[in-house]
Parts: structure tokens; C-alpha cells; sequence
């Protein structure tokens, strides 16, 4: 039977608009309905430059999974699983499993991340934490708690920011309070004549005596009439890489002592109340201050 020209176009029409493709009339894939495919500018199918889609296999489809697909799964892709994905699970993805990633669990540079709070009891002293000896006994100054139990010496403080304890010991009357005998008086009481390392260090035992300087853990090591100033050091050994001497110090100053003529030379550091430092004759009697570093201190 032969169909009339105008009920066929209709029919043609018709199928047009009703088909699965959802193609417009101008012969292009319908803007945000279709399925996508695989190039184009679809944004709300599966190719293309796709926003929401499932995502086709190229274009620049920033929904998709394909092409510079931000959220899908391929290509330069953001959010999904491939390509530089930083949030995915390859590609060079941060935070993902694969591929550079620093915070997921695979590719070359991939470490699980945490972000919780100090460990106490891992023997790592963290911030938040006065010490971490790694052990829960509580009675050798770090507690299993990880706080710090000063010795019981008059006057003793706790240095927060290190972790230290700190007490100052009097000269006593007479010609005491040398150096070296002040040194085996910390000694005895279980510390060591402080050693400053940083400014803030420095600062927190200057407040300790404002009155007057004290001796500090610091001399060359040179004999009384040993002239010329020599290679400072700590006496508890740990590193010099500190210093705050004053202007001019130290200079090894040279000066008259027993016996009768003899010449002796100043190898000692003290404080002094200002918080710079000076050298001085070992034997001349001062007051000082002792350190005391807990277990797993700072």
C-alpha cells in the first residue's frame, strides 16, 4: 500500500522525538539528557565535557569518567579513581591508594597519615607531653602519664617547654663555692650545672636569679694559670651550639693569684643577671644553677 508523503514524514517525526538517543533536532546529542558519547561538549551525559554523568571514554568530561574528568574515573581526573587523581585511588592521588600518593596506601610515596594527639608511652616525647620514657613506672621521674617528677630540691621548677627541672644552690660562707665544687654539689643531688641550648632556655634560668649571676655548665677546660681562652663545652657533654656571651667575652682575663706572683686566667661561664654570659676566674666563689633532665625529657 502506498503511504501518503506527509503521514510518513509524521511518522518519521515522531519516532525522531521519542527515541532513546534524545538527539535535538539540529542533529547534536541533547544538552544534559543524553547518555554521552564519546566526544562532544555533553554537559550532563557520559562524554564530552560532561558535569554529572557517568562519563565516556575522552573530551574533557569534568563529571564523567573519562578525558580531564575531575570527578570520574580516568584521565587528569580529581576525584575518582585513575589518572592525577588527587582524592582517587591512582595517578599521582594524595590522598588516595595509588599511584604518588602521601596519605593513601599504595604507590611509592603512599604512608598512612594520622592525625591524632601525642602517643604517651611510645618513648617519643611529643608536644603536649612533659616526657615519654616508653615504660609506666612512675617513680624514676616520668610518670606513666608522661609528666615530670622533680627532684625534691629546695626551689626546684619544671620547664615546660623542655621538660627540664631547675634549682639554684647558694655559695655557702668562706671562700667556697668554686666551679667545680658547685658541679659536684649538682652532681650529688642527681643534675649537673645547667647547660642553656636555646634562648628560651637561657631566659627561663635568668628569671631563677635576679639578684646576682650564677655559675653555668660551660668552660674550656684550661688549668687556672693556662693563659688564652679555649674551646668551650658543656660539662654534661651535650652539644655547644648555643651561646650568649656578652660583648667582648669570653677573653680569658688574666689576674694575679696564689702564690705570690703567680698569674691565673678565667676559664669559667657564668650567667649574669641580665642573661648574657662572662667568663671568670673557677675558684671565685658564686652561686649556681642546677639542671636535671627526666627520662625520656626533652
Amino acid at each position: 500500500m502506498r503511504v501518503p508523503v506527509p503521514l510518513l514524514l509524521a511518522a518519521l517525526l515522531l519516532a525522531s522525538c521519542s527515541s532513546g538517543d534524545s538527539e535535538d533536532l539540529f542533529g547534536g546529542p541533547a544538552p544534559g539528557a543524553g547518555a554521552g558519547g564519546e566526544g562532544g561538549s555533553e554537559p550532563g551525559g557520559s562524554g564530552g565535557s560532561e558535569v554529572g554523568g557517568e562519563g565516556g571514554e575522552g573530551g574533557s568530561d569534568p563529571g564523567g569518567s573519562g578525558g580531564g574528568d575531575p570527578a570520574g574515573a580516568g584521565g587528569s581526573e580529581l576525584a575518582g579513581a585513575g589518572g592525577s587523581d588527587p582524592a582517587g585511588a591512582g595517578g599521582s592521588d594524595p590522598a588516595g591508594a595509588g599511584g604518588s600518593d602521601p596519605a593513601g596506601a599504595g604507590g611509592d610515596a603512599g604512608q598512612a597519615g594520622t592525625s591524632a594527639g601525642p602517643v604517651c608511652g611510645n618513648g617519643v616525647r611529643e608536644p603536649g607531653e612533659e616526657c615519654d620514657d616508653g615504660d609506666s613506672d612512675d617513680g624514676d621521674g616520668c610518670t606513666s602519664g608522661c609528666k615530670v617528677v622533680c627532684p625534691k630540691q629546695q626551689g626546684v621548677v619544671l620547664n615546660p617547654a623542655n621538660g627540664h627541672c631547675y634549682w639554684r644552690i647558694k655559695k655557702g660562707l668562706g671562700l667556697g663555692g668554686g666551679w667545680l665544687e658547685q658541679a659536684n654539689k649538682c652532681v650529688q643531688a642527681g643534675g649537673y650545672l645547667a647547660s642553656l641550648r636555646s634562648a628560651e632556655e637561657n631566659e627561663f634560668v635568668r628569671k631563677l636569679h635576679t639578684d646576682r649571676e650564677v655559675w653555668i655548665g660551660a668552660t674550656d677546660g684550661k688549668g687556672a694559670q693556662e693563659p688564652g681562652v679555649g674551646k668551650y663545652g658543656w660539662i654534661s657533654k651535650e652539644p655547644f651550639d648555643y651561646a650568649a656571651w656578652a660583648p667582648g667575652e669570653p677573653n680569658a682575663f688574666a689576674f694575679g693569684c696564689p702564690p705570690v706572683l703567680a698569674t691565673c686566667y678565667e676559664h669559667c661561664a657564668v650567667q649574669r643577671t641580665d642573661g648574657l654570659w662572662n667568663d671568670q676566674n673557677c675558684n671565685d666563689g658564686q652561686d649556681a644553677i642546677c639542671e636535671w633532665t627526666p627520662p625520656g625529657g626533652g
